[in-house]
């Protein structure tokens, strides 16, 4: 019978389509691809010379990138336009689109847009450097636009050597800060110290800073890679006269005919981070600006959670004593705090959501029953906190798939640990990551988990118990074989 039935709607579907010609319902298209062009004898050219310099004020210009040469069977009233990309590696894997306009087969790009392009791929350094540079072409005929032979192929590749935009200002690879007790004896032969930096080029990340540990008197200059070589101590950089006690301001040079820079006095005892912007836009000009704050390594985070004891309470941890990071078991109201005691500075409520204050008469912050991913930025006075949902195992033995889930096993903030049983393989690797995503990730070594670390592994094959724990700093794992 149910073949019966199948036949029939098959005739009843050939009549209507016979009966009704006009109406054909086409099938949806799977996998689209874009409509080609074959042509084999396609010839166009990257236009560019092989060494370009690009200025801010000629940001409007627009400069030939592409021209079609010929193809034998363009049909009659066609025309080519092309698509352009930019990129620093040779494969182009981290290519850029430019954005070009075409007009009488041939492609422009403004100056402003080749400037962009660059700096995706190149970042902010004025310094001439190599970019590789394609196109895809496309004919063109009436409202219909397909590519040239295949999605893959590329016309004009070539490499250009481009000068970017004078940014306005030099930047050096290195800066120290030098200093002493007397702002008359500062000398370039003793008490200098090198400002530390990130890994990205200067141009792109323009601070630089130190922490010390100040014990009395300490009047400091910052001073460039060149003018130390140099022996230059009048090239370094202080603050205007009068603001010299100033934890934060522009930097000056003391050889400034028009405002000398002075040493700057530093007045307290303790930790602080000593950091300098080389390129702020202060007063709509550009300026080196410093900023002195108080470093502590941790922050406490005493509330309800811990019956208001800094002692019983989970820690944060930094490492560039700006932003500090770190689990926290919560109910209620908190704060957070910068020691382990109520003398010093503490951090509250600023009475929007994610700002902090550190007024004396604050209220208190507040977070629902569990435990949290806190994020506190210092100088910026804002707190965020992920509620952590599932901590789990992931590695090879899963595929690195779906996170295996852990127990969790409180005994309030100074116990606070989550197990679960895995199989591994002899090296094969794994991580601990919360709520099954790769923002908050545990690796490392067993004795000193960190967020982001390198993954772990065990010596044999075998079933293990694997313990997390949370409670202290550093986050720590122990694996016991069945």
């Amino acid at each position: 019978m149910k073949k019966l039935n199948i036949f029939l709607m098959m005739a009843l579907a050939l009549c209507f389509t016979s009966c009704e010609e006009e109406w054909v319902e086409a099938l949806p298209q799977q996998n689209e691809q874009e409509a080609l062009f074959t042509a084999e004898d396609f010839v166009a050219n990257n236009a560019l010379a092989d060494a370009i310099t690009l200025t801010a004020a000629e940001g409007e210009t627009e400069l030939e990138v592409a021209n079609f040469v010929s193809v034998s069977n363009l049909p009659e009233g066609a025309t080519v336009e092309f698509s352009m990309q930019m990129a620093k590696n040779e494969d182009f894997s981290d290519a850029v689109d430019v954005k070009v306009s075409n007009a009488a087969n041939v492609a422009t790009a403004k100056i402003a847009d080749l400037q962009a392009a660059y700096q995706s791929v190149q970042g902010r350094n004025p310094e001439a450097r190599t970019v590789n540079v394609r196109y895809a072409a496309y004919v063109v005929n009436g409202t219909e636009k397909v590519r040239v032979n295949s999605i893959d192929t590329y016309y004009g590749v070539a490499k250009v050597v481009v000068t970017p935009y004078d940014p306005g200002f030099r930047m050096e690879k290195k800066y120290y800060l030098v200093w002493a007790e007397d702002p008359d004896a500062i000398s370039l032969d003793a008490n200098v110290v090198e400002l530390n930096h990130s890994d990205k080029d200067v141009y792109d990340d323009t601070k630089f800073s130190v922490v010390i540990d100040v014990q009395g008197d300490f009047n400091w200059l910052i001073i460039g890679q060149s003018a130390l070589d140099a022996k230059n101590l009048d090239a370094a950089m202080g603050a205007e006269e009068g603001m010299e006690y100033e934890a934060t301001g522009l930097l000056f040079a003391k050889n400034n005919e028009d405002f000398p820079g002075f040493a700057i006095c530093h007045d307290g005892t303790g930790k602080y981070q000593f950091e300098v912007d080389m390129y702020s836009n202060a007063e709509e000009e550009v300026y080196p600006v410093y900023t002195v704050t108080p470093a502590f390594d941790n922050l406490w985070s005493p509330g309800n959670s811990n019956g208001w004891n800094h002692a019983n309470s989970n820690m944060l941890f930094t490492g560039d004593y700006v932003t500090y990071n770190g689990y926290v078991y919560l109910d209620g109201e908190f704060k957070f705090s910068n020691a382990a005691d109520w003398s010093h500075t503490n951090y509250g409520n600023a009475g929007e959501e994610g700002a902090l204050s550190t007024n004396g008469g604050a209220g208190n912050l507040s977070a629902a029953k569990g435990v949290y991913w806190a994020t506190v930025n210092i100088p910026n006075l804002t707190y965020s906190l992920v509620k952590i949902e599932t901590i789990g195992l992931i590695g090879g033995f899963n595929g690195w798939g779906s996170s295996l889930p852990m127990t969790e096993q409180f005994n309030g903030p100074k116990d606070l640990k989550y197990v679960g049983e895995v199989t591994l393989k002899a090296g094969e690797e794994f991580k601990f990551r919360a709520n099954d995503g790769w923002d908050i990730n545990l690796g490392g070594t067993f004795d000193e988990l960190t967020p982001g670390g390198a993954n772990l592994s065990v010596a044999e094959d075998g079933t293990y118990i694997v313990t997390l724990d949370l409670s202290n700093l550093p986050y720590t794992a122990t694996v016991t074989k069945k």
